[in-house]
């Protein structure tokens, strides 16, 4: 790998063209049909700054303090039988697209001056701040996503920023192209993902890799983590493991089916967030996977009736008296033996209400339950 350094001033970056275009760097565009030295790549998040964080960074090139060079990865295209060289930046997008929104007069400083407000000085002084700029070359791309992981260490980077780094790995690209279909949409909470809005990305990884990989002796966590899952990010998937998923997938959308089903959804009620594997959808998982000699509809039924109760009782699964009362380890906890012990916690919650026994478990448990279904109510050989 080679590494160069160069200093380069912000009026320099931020110059425009006679028709008013920023010639080398454009925070409000990332993709350009026009060529631009400048690039950020798409696996870079949206700056999220909030105002005191972008006044500090104003105050501190007005005051000439140093900053963190921005560290760019250099690549090649060919325009007009030309090579011509462009510069994606891996690390400091955020402090340039934010002091290039101060420099077109998009927020003001910590003492209410926009640029133009600025006197000449200062404003010159802006523009001759000089960036270090270290730029780094490498054959395999593979390593670029390596050095941005390495260099977000310790920052604040979301899981699904990670996941995103890496979306041409066959993982995530699958989990991209699913939803893509539309298919998860009204399970996962995924009709609004988009590459600004990738919440969703880190659970639907998270639950690609539990399906396909599931091995609980190996877990240190159920959880949708980029830690716990990047070990399978670059292995490729067969048909095998896609018909694994999709049988998953039938199960648990036949559940939540079938819930709305013997329950219709009440006006105000809040949507249960059926994509989090750090809560019940980890429990169904661990489930399926390791209680593999109960037959499926035995288990659609139990937990059909669970989450239509959970959604007549909010605090089924919290306060005081909620049903992990008495259960080993902490509700959040979710190693794998904790989240056992959770599951066989809706087994005996499952039999005590068919066996109308249910008062009695709640007093002996200190469950408070407001409302519950018949264990008959659920039809356990219904396919949605």
């Amino acid at each position: 790998m080679n590494r160069t350094t160069q200093s380069r001033k912000l009026g320099w970056i931020f110059e425009k063209n006679e028709g008013g275009d920023f010639k080398r760097f454009n925070h409000m565009n990332r993709v350009s049909g026009e060529f631009i030295q400048f690039r950020i790549p798409e696996h870079q998040r949206f700056p999220n700054w909030n105002k005191d964080k972008k006044k500090l960074l104003i105050n501190s090139i007005l005051k000439n303090y140093p900053i963190h060079s921005i560290i760019c990865s250099k690549h090649y295209e060919i325009i007009d039988n030309k090579v011509k060289e462009y510069l994606d930046i891996e690390d400091g997008q955020t402090r340039l697209s934010i002091l290039q929104e101060y420099f077109e007069g998009g927020f003001a400083d910590e003492y209410g001056n926009y640029f133009e407000d600025l006197s000449l000085s200062d404003q010159r002084l802006f523009g001759n701040y000089e960036v270090s700029i270290e730029m780094i070359e490498v054959e395999d791309e593979n390593e670029i996503h390596e050095i941005f992981d390495r260099l977000q260490m310790g920052q604040p980077l979301r899981d699904c920023d990670k996941f995103w780094n890496w979306k041409s790995q066959p993982l995530v690209k699958y989990a991209l192209e699913l939803i893509g279909t539309g298919q998860l949409n009204p399970y996962m909470g995924t009709s609004k993902f988009s590459p600004q809005k990738r919440d969703r990305l880190s659970d639907i990884v998270g639950l690609l890799s539990l399906i396909i990989y599931w091995d609980v002796t190996t877990y240190e966590y159920i959880n949708n983590s980029f830690k716990s899952h990047f070990k399978h990010i670059k292995k490729e998937l067969t048909d095998l493991d896609k018909e694994k998923v999709n049988k998953f997938l039938e199960h648990y959308y036949s559940i939540i089916d079938n819930c709305y089903e013997i329950y219709p959804k009440k006006l105000n009620e809040k949507n249960k967030k059926y994509y989090n594997i750090c809560s019940d959808l980890g429990l169904v998982l661990f489930d399926y996977f390791e209680n593999d000699h109960i037959d499926l509809n035995i288990k659609k039924e139990m937990w059909v009736n669970y989450f239509v109760t959970s959604r007549k009782n909010r605090n089924l699964t919290s306060g005081k008296k909620q049903l992990w009362n008495d259960v080993t380890g902490k509700p959040n906890w979710t190693q794998p033996k904790y989240v056992g012990c959770r599951v066989n916690r809706v087994y005996e919650f499952n039999l005590n209400l068919k066996n109308n026994e249910l008062e009695k478990f709640c007093e002996d448990h200190n469950i408070d339950l407001n409302e519950v279904i018949s264990g008959s109510d659920s039809d356990s050989d219904s396919d949605n």
